[in-house]
């Protein structure tokens, strides 16, 4: 239990705050089949420099795959995604004196 109060007094004395979550409660995992042990020991801090200079973020948490531990992946909220663009082909290209030899290349 020491270990909890000095992580979270370390925590607040650094100014720290949890980034927003979504996905898996628990983060790690003993892979035991029987009597699995599931616990929080993975965690994605910030301090206000990050939230008064960077655009609004959460993490989240994948399942586990090979590793004990999930994955994590960091998402700016509210960013548009790119939109693809359609690929146009021109005719002309294919006068071009090196068309086949770019297009090879490629």
């Amino acid at each position: 239990m020491t270990e909890i109060v000095d992580f979270q007094e370390c925590v607040e004395r650094c100014g720290l705050v949890e980034l927003p979550h979504q996905g898996s409660r628990y983060l790690w995992t003993d892979r035991q089949s029987e009597n699995r042990v599931l616990s929080k020991i993975d965690w994605v801090f910030i301090n206000t420099t990050w939230l008064n200079t960077m655009p609004a973020y959460s993490v989240c948490y994948m399942p586990e795959g090979i590793s004990n531990h999930c994955p994590m992946k960091l998402q700016v909220l509210g960013a548009e995604r790119m939109k693809r663009t359609i690929f146009k082909y021109c005719n002309m290209w294919s006068k071009h004196p090196k068309f086949l030899e770019i297009v090879k290349e490629g």
